[in-house]
């Protein structure tokens, strides 16, 4: 389901195993903090139709946090580095509109449940996610 084999390193101090339950309390608090879910709009003609859900997590000065986060969904995408003047050390991104790594983020943070106000833009994630994925079955 989710990585297991690697490790977690925070600026060297916490080493944590992902299979660890603790890895998890510590993933939901920091996309609670960190983390976005959103969606792209497209504009077709006749309308606006939904577009991909997205899920993201951007870290000033620490690319190590994203890479863990990266492996531990087995997520496709790189961790982007965007320049800033602000973050001399840089400013990392790592996001995914991967279905399939999208659903397996969904099942996590459904176990994992957010407890602030995270939940709204989730659930709302949650719910095109999992549209999308029946659709997909059912042209299969």
């Amino acid at each position: 389901m989710f990585g297991f084999s690697s490790l977690w390193c925070f600026d060297g101090i916490l080493s944590i195993p992902f299979g660890d339950r603790s890895y998890s309390f510590y993933l939901v608090g920091f996309v609670e903090a960190e983390g976005h879910f959103h969606g792209r709009i497209l504009l077709k003609s006749g309308g606006f139709e939904a577009g991909k859900r997205i899920f993201s997590v951007g870290q000033a000065d620490d690319r190590l946090v994203l890479e863990s986060i990266r492996s531990f969904f087995f997520m496709t995408s790189n961790v982007q580095t965007a320049s800033s003047p602000n973050y001399p050390n840089g400013f990392f991104v790592i996001a995914s509109g991967d279905l399939w790594v999208n659903f397996r983020i969904v099942k996590f943070f459904n176990n994992y449940p957010f407890l602030g106000d995270k939940i709204r833009s989730f659930r709302k994630f949650e719910a095109d996610v999992l549209m999308c994925v029946r659709k997909s079955k059912k042209g299969s």
